[in-house]
């Protein structure tokens, strides 16, 4: 299979990106930073604008998993729980804009 993880940088991302490349998979993983992969067969980093203006980047998937967004391990305050919901719900629309704009490529090939 062919996965996108956005937001898989992180501790969660890194781990299931290993687990499914040691399982065969071949993963996108979704970032604002893409660095090449060195020494990780079937894991590519594009950024979000790359995967928005260009989906074709992504190829073929089976499967998106949004983990992206602000990260948890901060003191919760008003402050850090409002930057993490909506950081949330930025990630969340940019999935949705891509799983449109991925549509959108199928039906016009």
């Amino acid at each position: 299979m062919r996965i996108a993880i956005a937001g898989g940088t992180d501790f969660i991302g890194q781990a299931l990106s290993s687990w499914w490349q040691s399982q065969g998979h071949e993963i996108v993983i979704i970032t604002r930073s893409p660095k090449t992969s060195q020494g990780q067969q079937n894991i590519h980093q594009l950024s979000w604008d790359q995967a928005l203006i260009n989906p074709d980047r992504l190829g073929k998937l089976e499967a998106i998993v949004n983990l992206a967004g602000a990260p948890i391990n901060q003191r919760w305050t008003d402050k850090a729980k409002k930057q993490i919901m909506e950081s949330r719900l930025q990630t969340v629309h940019k999935t949705a804009e891509l799983i449109h704009r991925l549509e959108s490529a199928l039906l016009n090939l």
